[in-house]
């Protein structure tokens, strides 16, 4: 048995030892039963191979979900490109992600035009009681 700890395993006469056992002293006689890919190491390495080409259920659902994502992202993008009123398209979503943006960064953008006239802000003033937080960056 393969116990995986580090402490050393005694063995008695008739018990099977692996490969890589050690031995602390005495002579022993053994009889070779397996070798090369029979062997309990090979074994452990098919195994873990098995296991890491397997895909979990979870895994199978977030690589379906990004092929999805990538198709729809390729399709806009060609929508844009060759359609004669790119500018139309490309404009909304352009407002669409610059206000998911922000709303992830805790700000709220109420209006799409807010984000074509911020260029022009040059004053913000802040109705709070309280000091504003600040982070360091």
């Amino acid at each position: 048995m393969i116990t995986g700890g580090a402490r050393l395993v005694a063995k008695r006469k008739g018990e099977i030892v692996i490969g890589g056992t050690l031995n602390e002293n005495g002579v022993f006689h053994v009889q070779v039963t397996r070798v090369g890919s029979e062997s309990a190491l090979s074994q452990i390495v098919k195994l873990v191979e098995s296991a890491q080409m397997a895909k979990a259920p979870v895994q199978k659902f977030a690589d379906s979900i990004s092929n999805f994502q990538l198709a729809l992202q390729f399709g806009i993008s060609v929508m844009v490109i060759a359609c004669p009123c790119a500018l139309g398209l490309a404009t909304p979503t352009a407002v669409m992600v610059g206000i998911g943006v922000g709303a992830s960064q805790g700000v709220l953008i109420k209006r799409g035009h807010a984000l074509g006239s911020a260029h022009k802000v040059n004053c913000i003033v802040f109705d709070k009681t309280e000091p504003l937080p600040s982070e360091s960056h």
